[in-house]
């Protein structure tokens, strides 16, 4: 990791490091409603590793992780291969981060690897309107898109 982005990432003031672990978000459900993440950054992209649920818990704490990462000028990827859940709430931070990204004209924000049942929830959303799929495939073309980045 090249010390000025571990400089940026270092600047949490929620304590949300390379490794932020699990642990139990704010929720009506906070027992059972579990996510982590790590974070590694590379000279030309950072990938940002999601475990667990996506949802109204946990999507605070995504976006203001998702807005530090727009500090490191770099491809984003989002790796969702370990997101067991995931709603329209705890989407719709990729949604607006991506989105920001291409306003801002930072490199792009990539989805890696969703199930099928994210990828369906993606469409559902309209990720095709913000995102689109590795081989261009649209969202009625392919049950589960194994690549999606921010068009």
């Amino acid at each position: 990791m090249t010390s000025r982005a571990q400089r940026q990432l270092d600047r949490d003031p929620a304590g949300t490091s390379e490794s932020a672990g699990t642990r139990p978000l704010v929720g009506d459900d906070a027992e059972s409603t579990y996510w982590s993440s790590s974070v590694t950054v590379g000279s030309d992209r950072v990938v940002l590793t999601l475990h667990g649920e996506l949802d109204l818990a946990s999507e605070d704490a995504l976006a203001a992780l998702l807005t530090r990462l727009e500090a490191v000028p770099h491809l984003l990827i989002v790796d969702l291969a370990d997101v067991t859940y995931g709603d329209s709430n705890g989407l719709r931070a990729l949604f607006e981060s991506a989105q920001r990204r291409r306003h801002a004209r930072l490199p792009a924000l990539l989805l890696s690897s969703p199930s099928t049942f994210l990828a369906r929830v993606l469409c559902v959303l309209g990720a095709q309107r913000v995102f689109d799929t590795e081989h261009g495939e649209h969202c009625e073309q392919a049950a589960a898109p194994t690549v999606w980045y921010a068009c």
